[in-house]
């Protein structure tokens, strides 16, 4: 009884890994949306739950460009912006929209150090 028991639950959580792989993850990934408008960083994302995160430009104190080595593979990059009391998390966007995203950010906004 008890090895039937350890492969059900091997099969179940295997279907539930490969389901999340094969179709929340690419959903995910295709979900973040980001613009910037004269005076806001608005991020919108979500699979089965919508958000949406404005940040005023002039708060900006920080950017950030992360490149992870698995991320780094595929040429995605996550860009972090901080304010006070704030963050924002941009995460899968291609090598060439960040750096186009960052310097965006960095020449629209107002005081502030800014490192990356």
């Amino acid at each position: 009884s008890f090895p039937l028991i350890a492969i059900i639950s091997a099969v179940v959580i295997t279907v539930i890994f490969l389901l999340t792989s094969l179709f929340y993850f690419p959903l995910y990934y295709k979900s973040f949306r980001y613009t910037v408008t004269d005076d806001a960083l608005i991020v919108i994302r979500g699979v089965l739950r919508s958000s949406r995160k404005y940040m005023y430009l002039k708060s900006i104190k920080y950017i950030s460009i992360v490149s992870l080595p698995d991320t780094r593979l595929l040429k995605l990059s996550t860009v972090i912006v901080l304010a006070a009391g704030a963050s924002v998390h941009i995460p899968f966007i291609d090598k060439k929209a960040c750096s186009d995203l960052y310097t965006k950010l960095n020449s629209s906004r107002r005081g502030g150090d800014n490192h990356v």
